[in-house]
């Protein structure tokens, strides 16, 4: 498969990343099912796990509360899943600017009207004119990122590059990268405006929690796998980022 650096940094950390939500959510699974077995259920759970939990003191807890504790776990799993995702989507789109910005400079400034913020300081870490185009690329995708927004993000990165994306590819991806921001600025709570926008689809609603089971984390994961592919493979095909084939 035809990749760029980035998209193939970025393919290799969300491969590892959905195996760590598997191993994760299946450990939690076992332990539960483990606890509950007749010899275990009046035990605490630090004493009926076949390991040494000298270092776990707040395992102290009756095996009978396993529910409320394992699935807890599963939960929080799942959130961490969906905010690591889109650290890594927004990680691809920082740095496929900085390769952009190697076959095409003006396709990348032209993004930001705003002008180059620099300090002394700033300037006094810059050996070479290398270090200066990073820095511009930097602010360009800072700027961009600023305007909070995930598709206005999109598009203007990709704007004017030729790629072919349409509605649907964005739509079936937004929801699971929108969710990063209800979990970290809303408690994890749907908003009016996530439901305007996806709760048909997602069957959820406003003052509802983002769904916590595995299988929403791992579609989150999935569906931005399938759309940095779909981004990553339009770059390579309009020649405006160097592919692995071309790098050997």
């Amino acid at each position: 498969m035809a990749e760029s650096k980035t998209h193939q940094r970025f393919r290799s950390r969300a491969q590892d990343l959905e195996m760590y939500l598997e191993a994760m959510d299946a450990a939690a699974r076992v332990t539960s099912n483990l606890l509950g077995h007749a010899e275990n259920i009046n035990k605490d759970i630090d004493k009926a796990l076949p390991i040494d939990c000298s270092n776990y003191t707040r395992l102290n807890h009756p095996a009978r509360n396993r529910a409320r504790i394992y699935n807890y776990c599963r939960a929080k799993n799942s959130h961490s899943a969906i905010v690591e995702i889109y650290g890594y989507f927004s990680e691809y789109m920082r740095d496929i600017l900085k390769e952009i910005y190697k076959k095409d400079p003006m396709q990348v400034v032209g993004k930001s009207q705003k002008l180059l913020n620099m300090t002394f300081a700033d300037l006094a870490k810059i050996n070479t004119l290398g270090d200066l185009h990073g820095k511009m690329v930097e602010d360009v995708f800072r700027s961009l990122e600023n305007e909070r927004s995930t598709i206005k993000l999109i598009d203007k990165i990709l704007s004017g590059t030729g790629v072919n994306l349409s509605e649907a590819d964005k739509v079936s991806v937004l929801p699971y990268l929108e969710m990063r921001h209800l979990i970290i600025h809303n408690n994890g709570k749907i908003d009016a405006e996530f439901e305007v926008k996806y709760g048909a689809t997602l069957k959820i609603k406003a003052g509802e929690k983002v769904p916590t089971v595995f299988p929403n984390a791992e579609a989150a994961i999935k569906s931005v796998r399938g759309f940095m592919k779909k981004v990553d493979s339009e770059l390579v095909r309009m020649k405006l980022v160097t592919s692995n084939a071309e790098r050997q």
